[in-house]
């Protein structure tokens, strides 16, 4: 199941960190994120904002909006509440819905793209996925939670053939 529409806004800073090793086309995300979010996700127009920044970024976007120091691979900002999704879900509105933003640090996955000994690519897959499930209102704070989280985390990569990140091969 696909959405009628997904509007996604996309925006690097700066673009030209973004070139190598890999850089993200709207198609590749325009993908990514639909798939995920049909799986958990009813409402017929979704939009999503994703930034593709550097360590410096998302560590002040880090310290402002979580209180947390330094840099993070990933970090998702939903457009709404819980229990505002969850009632929403129910509704078949006609105006957009927003999912809310995304915001992904190169330095950050390409660290650990070569930590793990994976290619950048597969560890941003991997990352675009999770952060599109914590916009869907999913979350890993519990053992059941993270165990829920994970295996539609592992469905949606196979399903681009991307490896499955928890496996320790």
């Amino acid at each position: 199941m696909s959405f009628q529409k997904l509007d996604i806004h996309i925006s690097f800073s700066p673009k030209s960190l973004w070139k190598s090793p890999f850089l993200p086309q709207r198609s590749w995300v325009s993908s990514l994120i639909s798939h995920t979010a049909s799986k958990v996700f009813l409402h017929p127009h979704v939009e999503v904002s994703v930034l593709f920044s550097n360590a410096q970024h998302l560590e002040s976007l880090n310290r402002r909006f979580r209180n947390k120091k330094g840099p993070t691979n990933v970090l998702s900002f939903p457009g709404h509440e819980r229990k505002i999704y969850h009632d929403h879900l129910a509704l078949a509105a006609l105006k957009p819905f927003f999912m809310g933003d995304l915001a992904f640090s190169h330095q950050c996955i390409q660290k650990e793209s070569l930590l793990f000994n994976i290619p950048f690519e597969s560890r941003l897959a991997h990352l675009m996925v999770h952060g599109v499930l914590h916009l869907c209102g999913h979350d890993h704070e519990t053992p059941p939670e993270a165990q829920a989280m994970e295996a539609l985390e592992i469905q949606t990569l196979n399903h681009f053939s991307y490896p499955n990140p928890y496996d320790d091969d």
